[in-house]
């Protein structure tokens, strides 16, 4: 009977101290209840959606959806579509910066997604890259990842050649992480 009582204190102390107001907290504070741990907050490596709101809020892409559910400029002031809707460039804010402060170039967005299909890496999700240009042969193994078809073409243009046209293209890169950059050097490199 003792156990019993023991166990239904400590229940109760539990409750009463997880329900407390928590004041502490400031009117510009972002509580996210997440759930399990995640075991990376590296966008480009996750893969618990869970996870992703959180990561959503910490990483900015090339584009980014509006209230209204239309794409919009991201990292991208704005891009240029080729006739067969093969190759999109990319024009990067020059404003763009890492919390940090030190400037977001199209070199990380090159880094990053090259380092996604990169086998050494192992990205769960490297088949989503499939889309761009050279991305199903590299990840069967045919051909180097440094030959993925996404280039920077100086600081702020970034291109990119996909295998086939996709209309859905602007707005898929914005709802997966792993086309959020990571800046060069930060996470495991790319040799």
């Amino acid at each position: 009977m003792k156990k019993v009582i023991v166990v239904i204190l400590f229940i109760s102390f539990i409750f009463i101290t997880s329900c407390k107001n928590n004041s502490k907290l400031s009117g510009d504070t972002i509580v996210i209840n997440m759930g399990a741990e995640p075991l990376t907050i590296d966008p480009n490596l996750n893969t618990l959606n869970v996870v992703s709101a959180m990561l959503f809020h910490a990483f900015e892409s090339l584009t980014k959806i509006d209230s209204n559910g239309n794409v919009v400029a991201g990292i991208a002031e704005s891009w240029d579509i080729s006739e067969d809707g093969r190759l999109y460039t990319f024009h990067l804010r020059t404003n763009a910066k890492w919390s940090d402060g030190k400037p977001l170039t199209a070199h990380d967005f090159e880094y990053s997604w090259k380092r996604v299909v990169n086998p050494e890496v192992a990205a769960k999700y490297s088949s989503m890259m499939e889309m761009i240009k050279n991305g199903k042969e590299i990840n069967e193994g045919k051909i180097n990842y440094n030959d993925f078809a996404v280039k920077a073409l100086d600081d702020y243009t970034f291109e990119v050649n996909l295998v086939d046209p996709a209309s859905y293209f602007l707005e898929f890169i914005t709802t997966v992480g792993i086309f959020s950059p990571v800046r060069v050097g930060i996470f495991s490199p790319v040799r």
